[in-house]
């Protein structure tokens, strides 16, 4: 799995943080209920082809398919009840990088070395 650094390297790469989530998302698959100005679908410029998976919750549902994509990174943060992941939104264009509980149940990307 990428670590922090590795996924501030990528967003990085791609424009920036703000900016990340259309070049990320994958061009179906995210929610356009709303009609077609209102879709979360992305450009997939760079081949990641992120989808809106949602996530596990602590309850064993799955929540936001549709609207979230959270990945996890490699990186636990100072609490061992924490890490670092990437999140992708529905109608945002920016990717944001945080830590959350560990038992949610996020995406994961693997990293060839």
């Amino acid at each position: 799995m990428p670590t922090q650094i590795e996924w501030e390297t990528l967003l990085d790469a791609v424009g920036g943080q703000s900016s990340a989530g259309p070049h990320l998302k994958s061009t179906s698959g995210w929610n356009d209920s709303d009609g077609p100005a209102e879709s979360g679908n992305g450009m997939d410029d760079f081949g990641f082809s992120a989808l809106p998976a949602g996530f596990g919750a602590e309850d064993g549902y799955f929540d936001n398919e549709g609207f979230l994509a959270n990945f996890w990174s490699s990186t636990k943060e100072n609490n061992y009840r924490y890490a670092y992941s990437m999140t992708l939104f529905y109608t945002l264009d920016g990717a944001g990088l945080c830590g959350y509980f560990k038992f949610y149940g996020f995406s994961v990307r693997c990293l060839k070395d």
